[in-house]
């Protein structure tokens, strides 16, 4: 074989994001489905998706993810964040997606339909960690902005299941009807 070209290749992270929302993750199914995952991934046994008037409320339960996820929301989208390294015990560790799909899903769905999105994560005994997150902000969330995350009681933030670990809120506006049209 013979070698003709030599080089690197670099990927702008952010524009290769962009490009993934608006044409691969267009499809609402799609990033519900990643909601879907990530309650699979937490060993949930109840995952519940309301649709209301203006918003859909997906909750789960299962193995906490770690408030993390949404101080630094966007950092596992870009593969900004750290990689945790194997115990000594095992040498093969798996690394946890939850926060990637997470992250992925919001970012799908605030690039297609919603206006905005909570996600609520449950940390030690009965607070639960929010961040709001509006379609402006996203971009200051990718890039490493400031986290606005506030400390809510756990009936606050979980409506559907009491035992609820993990919540993702989306408001979809004046969009809902058509949204949950093409659903069927």
């Amino acid at each position: 074989h013979e070698l003709i070209l030599e080089g690197t290749l670099g990927v702008d992270a952010r524009r290769a994001a962009t490009k993934i929302r608006d044409h691969l993750l267009a499809n609402p199914a799609t990033w519900l489905s990643e909601l879907g995952r990530v309650a699979v991934l937490s060993g949930a046994t109840q995952l519940v998706i309301d649709l209301r008037p203006t918003s859909i409320v997906v909750e789960w339960n299962g193995e906490r993810i770690g408030s993390e996820v949404i101080e630094q929301f966007g950092r596992h989208l870009l593969g900004d964040d750290e990689e945790p390294k194997p115990s000594k015990r095992s040498r093969r560790a798996r690394p946890d997606r939850r926060p990637e799909l997470l992250t992925l899903a919001v970012f799908a769905a605030l690039g297609d339909v919603a206006k905005a999105v909570d996600i609520s994560v449950a940390s030690e005994g009965d607070s639960v960690k929010r961040r709001h997150l509006t379609r402006e902000e996203l971009e200051g969330a990718l890039t490493g902005g400031e986290a606005r995350v506030l400390s809510v009681p756990r009936g606050e933030a979980f409506s559907l299941l009491p035992d609820a670990t993990c919540g993702v809120v989306l408001d979809m506006g004046a969009r809902l009807r058509t949204f949950a049209h093409w659903l069927g």
